[in-house]
């Protein structure tokens, strides 16, 4: 078993059941309630903690669907909640602070939830 509390990598495909899928995006629509309803790049990395460097493979690719590209990619807030709940999703793994705090707080949001 790992022990997460000191740095190690997480990913949400660690706590998600194939049952849990759209819970995910749930907790994400929670999330992004204050924002736009159109994101920036940068939004994205702020609310995931995903480094500009990942996030960019993942607009590139068309992981994330985009409205335009170079300069600035622009991301609806749905296409990106429809990204929440996809494998490659759940597949990110990374060490982020934020990234590991979202995991956290997705394991207790989806406690609270599970009988709502």
């Amino acid at each position: 078993m790992k022990n997460y509390a000191t740095g190690k990598r997480r990913c949400f495909a660690h706590v998600v059941t194939s049952g849990q899928v759209l819970l995910v995006a749930d907790y994400f629509s929670n999330i992004c309630i204050d924002f736009d309803d159109v994101l920036t790049a940068q939004d994205i990395e702020d609310i995931t903690g995903i480094n500009k460097k990942s996030l960019m493979k993942l607009l590139k690719s068309g992981h994330i669907k985009s409205l335009t590209s170079i300069p600035r990619y622009i991301v609806p807030k749905q296409y990106f909640l429809e990204f929440t709940a996809t494998k490659r999703f759940r597949d990110i793994t990374t060490s982020s602070k934020r990234f590991v705090n979202l995991i956290d707080g997705f394991e207790k949001w989806r406690s609270q939830h599970q009988y709502q």
